[in-house]
């Protein structure tokens, strides 16, 4: 029963709950669709906080939930994702490898226990991989301008016959 616009209403499909403050905190408990169990509970409920008020009860300490924790990987496929749909193609092509790669490089389960060292040690890796790929271009650019250098440096005769081959 409930009053809704000064007259008193039956809704047979609601339920019911019983409301208390603790500690500057509200709390609801569902209770269920009867009334009278609704009132005994909420006797009952009353009756508790007063034992506990007068110290007649000790108060239950509340339990604090243990906050979830969040694994790199799902983190960075979490990143992935948000980069794909929110930033340009650009940049998820350039950002998608590099998350790819602390993923396979991090030895840490969670995010809470990565630190400034291990970022550090992975921009080391990144530095020398691409120094190394840099020293290979270098490498393939110069065997290039040789053959080059070779294909100019050949006789007359020698050209003739690469065209004939």
């Amino acid at each position: 029963m409930c009053a809704s616009k000064e007259k008193d209403e039956t809704h047979p499909e609601g339920s019911y709950f019983i409301e208390w403050w603790d500690r500057g905190k509200r709390y609801r408990e569902a209770v269920g669709p009867d009334g009278f169990q609704a009132a005994d509970k909420a006797r009952t409920k009353q009756a508790e906080l007063s034992a506990i008020k007068n110290g007649i009860i000790p108060a239950q300490p509340v339990p604090e939930p243990a906050p979830e924790r969040t694994t790199v990987a799902a983190a960075l496929d979490r990143y992935s994702e948000y980069i794909q749909y929110h930033r340009s193609l650009r940049t998820f092509r350039t950002y998608r490898p590099i998350l790819a790669s602390f993923k396979s490089f991090c030895p840490r389960t969670y995010v809470e226990d990565v630190d400034r060292e291990d970022l550090l040690a992975f921009g080391n890796v990144l530095h020398e991989a691409r120094t190394e790929g840099q020293e290979r271009l270098q490498q393939a650019r110069r065997a290039l301008a040789g053959s080059e250098t070779e294909r100019k440096n050949e006789g007359p005769q020698n050209r003739r016959l690469a065209k004939l081959c």
